[in-house]
């Protein structure tokens, strides 16, 4: 399946995802990448059920622990992320990653994101994509 055709079909799709970090950056996705970062702050955790997903049919994305800023030290509350691009990539690096929404978080730094994959999607690993980070992955199965 063409990668553009793929970008245009998700691009459709309903997604009410969104995604944290460990530093504000005005509201999207801040600094959490790790490393040698000094917050305590939980990361984020990305879900897709069922897993795997069947070409053709809808699959749930459960995200946890998405907050904007990370305040360990006693700065304040934490803030729900917004603002965030999801986007999806073939994980061998065939195609994408291809942006299919712009999301915000709920109070309660949870979100859950419903898409539809289109019949002729080619079977294989897929990544979830926040920011330009993965936080998650699923695979695609022919029907």
């Amino acid at each position: 399946m063409n990668p553009r055709r793929i970008a245009a079909t998700l691009s459709g799709v309903l997604v009410a995802l969104a995604l944290a970090g460990c530093s504000d950056n005005g509201g999207g996705l801040s600094a959490f990448q790790g490393g040698g970062a000094e917050a305590a702050c939980a990361a984020p955790e990305v879900a897709v059920e069922p897993n795997p997903v069947v070409a053709g049919e809808a699959a749930t994305i459960t995200a946890n622990n998405l907050s904007a800023t990370c305040n360990d030290q006693g700065e304040g509350a934490d803030s729900p992320a917004n603002g965030v691009t999801v986007s999806l990539e073939a994980a061998d690096g065939s195609w994408g990653p291809s942006d299919v929404a712009t999301l915000d978080a709920t109070e309660d730094f949870t979100a859950t994101a419903t898409i539809l994959l289109p019949s002729d999607t080619v079977p294989g690993a897929f990544n979830v994509m926040l920011d330009g980070d993965q936080f998650g992955s699923f695979e695609v199965v022919a029907p």
